[in-house]
């Protein structure tokens, strides 16, 4: 019985902490939704802002690299397919005859299709997602210069044609991600304010709502400190209930 009881009741105090959490979390999501709408509502220390633009534009430098060499390689591959000299096309087969890996050889690269299994999923109860097409790209020596995932493809190409296709829609697949990554990159140079992802506000409804406050990150607009004031007030009201309860716990 007296066990059941410290279960209960501990119980009850998890509880509460999750509800204490969770707030964090709602209010994150708020805020980045604010800040996405107007990212002038948010004011940032000046060189704490320096150091995260140039990080993310370093990030977003190195993203535009990689696309523009995945566009290359796959521009490579189609120009293999549509040439005069006919492409070799070699299936590689497990124990049990299923085909497992098509691999095509070019001037200056060996490409490779094969399916790879999605191992996160996103509700675990469901049935597996399928496996999705992937290109690798090598050079001559065997080193990986390229690995495309093909996110609308489940099946591994078997013909030319096939191939040819599936080649044209991971470059059109990887060109809107180059051109989507050089709008965030040319946006982002002339609005260092953009810089900020989900994270850093998860981070400010953290310290807003302990009330720790770095004044690295401040409300710049009356929806936001009431936002704010809101989650104050919340984040006191439920941990005073979560200190009262365990004070009541103590006394009994």
């Amino acid at each position: 019985m007296m066990l059941k009881l410290w279960t209960d009741r501990n119980a009850w105090l998890v509880g509460i902490f999750a509800i204490y959490l969770g707030l964090i979390v709602v209010f994150s999501f708020i805020y980045f939704w604010i800040y996405q709408r107007n990212p002038r509502d948010f004011v940032f220390n000046a060189e704490i802002m320096e150091t995260q633009h140039a990080v993310v534009m370093r990030r977003l430098s190195d993203e535009i690299r990689t696309y523009e060499l995945q566009v290359g390689v796959l521009e490579e591959l189609s120009g293999v397919l549509t040439g005069e000299a006919k492409p070799t096309l070699i299936v590689d087969a497990d124990f049990l005859g299923i085909p497992g890996k098509v691999k095509i050889k070019g001037e200056f690269h060996k490409f490779e299709f094969y399916l790879a299994p999605v191992v996160f999923r996103r509700d675990p109860e469901a049935p597996p997602e399928p496996p999705v097409l992937r290109l690798v790209a090598r050079d001559n020596t065997g080193a990986e210069v390229a690995n495309v995932r093909l996110t609308a493809r489940h099946q591994l190409p078997s013909t030319q044609l096939d191939i040819e296709s599936a080649a044209q829609e991971l470059r059109a697949e990887v060109r809107a991600q180059l051109q989507d990554a050089r709008q965030r990159f040319s946006l982002l140079s002339v609005s260092p304010v953009r810089a900020w992802g989900y994270w850093d506000f998860l981070y400010f409804s953290t310290v807003t709502q302990t009330t720790v406050g770095y004044g690295d990150i401040l409300p710049n607009s009356t929806l936001v400190r009431m936002v704010v004031a809101t989650q104050i007030l919340i984040g006191l009201g439920v941990l005073g209930v979560m200190i009262n309860f365990v004070v009541r716990r103590r006394q009994a």
